[in-house]
């Protein structure tokens, strides 16, 4: 009698160890899953304010590119210059199509469609005050970089701050 007391005990004993080793398991399992969560989360956070960074890193190489064309009388290194001037522009719109479909928050979006119709017009002034140095008006490029180019930059550039805010706003809000 005696014996199959302790057999008992010593089932249940073993049972209880084994479930318990069951739920530690799976709380193991999801706590892994959740911590896999936060950091694609902060991943996706990381990359959209890299591909920020880069859009705001090359609307400021653009306009310095644009004021180095306007200033260099050489019209082979102008040739060069103008180059460098579109290549940024290429590295700017790279960084915006791989940027647009992560955009994920309200703000963000807000943020974005307050910013891209300002890109725009940036573009187009940038283009305006390259004919003009192209067709020997420095003059009138100087005016439009002035009074379009280096305004909308700054509105593009206050832009993508709130946009780089957000993301760190995110990225702390997940830590």
């Amino acid at each position: 009698m005696k014996k199959r007391g302790s057999l008992m005990t010593i089932i249940a004993g073993f049972t209880f160890v084994l479930v318990l080793q069951g739920v530690l398991m799976v709380i193991s399992v999801f706590s892994a899953i959740k911590h896999d969560n936060r950091l694609q989360t902060l991943a996706i956070g990381q990359e959209k304010m890299q591909l920020v960074f880069t859009m705001r890193d090359a609307t400021r190489n653009r306009v310095i590119r644009l004021y180095q064309i306007a200033t260099t009388p050489d019209p082979f290194e102008r040739d060069e210059l103008y180059m460098q001037f579109r290549e940024e522009g290429q590295i700017f719109l790279l960084a915006r199509d791989a940027l647009v479909p992560k955009i994920s928050t309200e703000e963000e979006s807000l943020a974005w469609d307050s910013t891209k119709p300002l890109a725009t017009q940036g573009g187009i002034a940038q283009y305006e005050a390259i004919e003009r140095i192209m067709a020997g008006d420095s003059e009138k490029a100087f005016d439009i970089m002035a009074k379009q180019v280096i305004p909308l930059q700054q509105q593009v550039k206050i832009g993508l701050q709130k946009m780089i805010d957000e993301q760190r706003r995110n990225v702390t809000h997940e830590v």
